[in-house]
């Protein structure tokens, strides 16, 4: 770095400036020459406690110093603590309730980092508990919760461990508030999962499980499944799953981690079980714009996937089994609408919205 670049950067770390975080050259002449002051302007710029950014910070550049997708990781990591506030926001408006947050005890299964345990704490939660089951995001929580004022300390906690474990769900409280966000498609026993959850939900007035999944039946996802953007993957039973991801993955450390991908109707299911009622956080309608766009949006999904494993030099009996499941989805899809476009069915309509079009599955789970 020389030159004009070099006293604008001195100039942007003077003054903790968030223009430090705009390019990854200037990130990282600004780390060279003054560390701690970078790190002041970026959790300034995300809101984050100090050493929880500086721990993240350092490891980055440590680890990614020549990766192009350097921000890009400090953004999705950092950024967190922002987005769980924006959510709970949204939730709150989505619920009727100005604030359903305060004075309640809240349990995120699947905490991460610790960023929504921290965004109930700023909503007035008077406990917010998370279950983290991979040891270095738990490590990477305690890290950030530790780095709070004792204030908002004393209302968190972060337990290293598995939500299917009875153990540990036994010696966890009821709950107000339970979030279970990207968590389900992943455990072996979804009814487990579930019991467990139901058991620790209070009976408190109001009190209710929030449930978000990818969507399996949601063209997006067919064409890109969530985790590892590959063509036509959530629509496979699991067994033929590992089989076609194993033949096209890309990323050889990264094994397949999802267990089912299940529509909206079949956690109701599951819930229904347990004597809990499931709703959609919003209700919607179906319009006949909206069918043909639904089309326009499944046209691509059979040549991408043949384009996919033709790429992928996919052996002929694995892509001929997967396309079948493709073919039957969009058979599915065509009599599903059409039978629609005859009746005008409420049911139908319902059904449309809550299994096919949104990106994810959404609930709010209650006590009947």
């Amino acid at each position: 770095m020389q030159g004009a670049e070099a006293v604008w950067v001195r100039l942007l770390l003077a003054l903790r400036s968030r223009f430090l975080l705009s390019r990854r050259e200037r990130f990282l002449a600004a780390y060279d020459l003054d560390p701690d002051r970078l790190i002041e302007a970026t959790a300034r710029r995300f809101e984050t406690n100090r050493p929880y950014t500086s721990h993240y910070v350092h490891q980055l550049v440590r680890h990614h110093r020549d990766n192009a997708l350097l921000l890009l990781y400090l953004e999705s990591e950092l950024g967190a603590l922002r987005r769980a506030r924006y959510f709970l926001r949204m939730l709150s408006g989505l619920l009727g309730s100005p604030n359903p947050f305060a004075g309640k005890r809240c349990l995120d299964v699947g905490a991460n980092a610790g960023h929504t345990l921290l965004a109930f704490c700023e909503r007035g939660a008077s406990l917010a508990v998370g279950v983290e089951i991979e040891k270095a995001r738990y490590e990477t929580a305690l890290l950030n919760l530790r780095g709070e004022p004792e204030g908002v300390r004393s209302r968190l906690q972060i337990h290293h461990g598995d939500i299917l474990d009875t153990r540990l769900a036994a010696g966890l409280p009821r709950f107000d508030v339970i979030f279970c966000l990207d968590v389900i498609e992943h455990v072996a026993d979804a009814r487990d999962l579930v019991h467990n959850l139901s058991t620790l939900l209070s009976d408190s007035p109001g009190a209710f499980i929030y449930i978000k999944v990818g969507n399996p039946h949601c063209p997006q996802n067919v064409l890109a499944e969530p985790h590892h953007r590959i063509p036509g993957l959530v629509l496979l039973p699991r067994e033929l799953a590992g089989r076609f991801y194993e033949a096209t993955r890309t990323n050889p450390d990264m094994p397949y981690g999802v267990e089912t991908w299940r529509s909206f109707f079949e956690y109701r299911d599951l819930f229904e079980e347990r004597g809990l009622r499931s709703r959609a956080p919003e209700e919607a309608h179906i319009s006949e714009a909206d069918i043909e766009r639904f089309y326009r949006m499944t046209e691509p999904v059979l040549p991408q996937f043949q384009e996919f494993c033709a790429a992928k030099n996919v052996p002929a009996g694995l892509r001929e089994e997967a396309e079948t499941h493709v073919r039957a989805y969009l058979a599915e899809v065509r009599d599903v609408f059409e039978r629609y476009r005859a009746t005008r069915d409420p049911a139908l309509d319902s059904h449309i919205w809550l299994k096919y079009w949104p990106a994810d599955v959404e609930m709010v789970v209650t006590r009947a």
